[in-house]
């Protein structure tokens, strides 16, 4: 893989608006994005990857793809189980509350 498309693609604002976005949640800022920019930002995502997928239809399938593919699920079964288990713990905790509130 070539280092400058790797450094081009990390570069990308939208990306970096996302980054920045985790980063203030994390740190409980209260900076944020505007409502409006986030969905074009969401939508600008969305059909990106779907160009992207078309591009890779018209590629033969090698190491590299295949790879970028195992990884790319990889990622989405850790941020899926992430996610879970915080929603939970935040649920559970909810409702621990709940029960012995007066």
């Amino acid at each position: 893989m070539d280092v400058h498309f790797l450094v081009d693609f990390l570069a990308n604002s939208t990306l970096l608006y996302f980054f920045l976005e985790l980063v203030s949640v994390q740190l409980k800022s209260d900076l944020s994005i505007p409502q409006n920019s986030s969905k074009f930002i969401a939508l600008y995502v969305l059909l990106t990857v779907f160009k992207r997928a078309l591009e890779l239809l018209h590629n033969h399938l090698n190491l590299e793809i295949l790879w970028s593919l195992i990884f790319v699920i990889f990622l989405a079964i850790v941020v899926i189980t992430y996610k879970y288990h915080s929603f939970r713990r935040k649920y559970i905790m909810a409702n621990i509350f709940n029960r012995f509130s007066l």
